[in-house]
């Protein structure tokens, strides 16, 4: 029941953090609530893997879970680098696959996958990778916003 709950609120402030993204699109102002929504969603979703880890006793490796795990390291990344660079704006399409891949897990109901066979080499080299591709998720994303931009400019 608590890892429900945290889910929800975790789905609810990602979307309320694009909601404002979108708003500023409109108002060419983008204020500080967008960050403080995003950081509490990655907390709450952030919580919620970890009640998960506890509960099966290792990291589930099922489909929507790694999903939703990819979605979370995904945007802390983004928040991360917020803190440095003006980068919030990819939370208009991050943070709302955050929410529908948590929303995934949360409703579609997946049998657990622990890796209880390998050694624990095995299991941060797997991390390691959810989080390079994690990393290579953003930088296509960059791009593509960056070009899309790139291509407006020429225009006008």
């Amino acid at each position: 029941m608590i890892s429900v709950a945290l889910a929800i609120v975790s789905i609810c402030s990602y979307l309320v953090g694009a909601a404002l993204i979108l708003r500023y699109f409109q108002r060419a102002v983008l204020s500080n609530k967008v960050t403080y929504w995003a950081w509490l969603a990655v907390l709450t979703q952030g919580s919620y893997h970890a009640y998960n880890l506890y509960a099966h006793q290792g990291f589930n490796f099922s489909f929507f879970n790694t999903a939703a795990f990819v979605a979370l390291i995904v945007s802390l990344l983004l928040l991360l680098a917020a803190l440095t660079k003006p980068v919030e704006k990819l939370g208009v399409a991050i943070f709302p696959i955050a929410a529908l891949m948590l929303g995934l897990e949360l409703g579609l109901d997946d049998q657990p996958q622990p890796l209880k066979v390998y050694s624990w080499a095995m299991s941060v080299h797997i991390l390691a990778s959810i989080i390079a591709f994690s990393l290579l998720n953003i930088a296509a994303l960059q791009a593509g916003l960056i070009a899309v931009q790139d291509l407006q400019l020429k225009k006008s």
